[in-house]
């Protein structure tokens, strides 16, 4: 139990959605609970996200501020699109584990200096969200309606009359950017 500490996130395989398996996703908060979720193997999950992704969950959803709302849909308060960013966070390169410092703190190494902004790592949204500010796009154009950090190399493509290799706005978790799913 470390004050600083806002989550404990580890996945249960070393490749994270590049393996072969359906890995599971845990979450550990000391104040908001214990959350197991991961990619439902169809659409028939507990409930889909705004990027149409189906999801299973056993747990309290409130350790990553989630709700399910009047029509069904997963919404995220502090920490967007929480299950999809953890989802894709993992891989046989970064290991299985990640700890989240509660906003405000930072872990540093002795020797380098800590950005006194931002918690690198953090899943909340004061730490990892950036407004997308666009003018003189053209009248056919449509910026998705809750654009993420990865839909802007694709929202530039577009406008450059390149074909993205996944439109903006589209699911991370059904329209990967390698072969997890061949």
């Amino acid at each position: 139990k470390c004050p600083e500490i806002d989550q404990v996130i580890w996945c249960d395989h070393d490749s994270g959605l590049n393996g072969t398996d359906r890995p599971s996703f845990y979450v550990h908060t000391h104040e908001r609970g214990d959350l197991v979720f991961k990619p439902a193997p169809d659409s028939t999950g507990d409930a889909l996200d705004i990027y149409g992704t189906a999801w299973i969950w056993k747990g309290e959803l409130s350790a990553v501020d989630a709700s399910i709302s009047s029509n069904g849909q997963i919404e995220f308060g502090d920490y967007p699109n929480a299950f999809e960013r953890i989802a894709t966070g993992f891989s046989e390169k970064t290991g299985n584990i990640w700890v989240t410092a509660r906003l405000g703190k930072e872990f540093c190494i002795p020797a380098i200096k800590c950005n006194p902004a931002v918690s690198h790592g953090s899943l909340h949204h004061l730490d990892s969200t950036a407004p997308l500010i666009a003018a003189g796009l053209p009248d056919d154009f449509q910026l998705p309606d809750a654009p993420r950090i990865i839909d802007i190399t694709p929202v530039c493509l577009q406008l450059l009359g390149l074909k993205p290799p996944r439109m903006p706005g589209e699911s991370a978790i059904n329209k990967p950017l390698n072969d997890r799913h061949s």
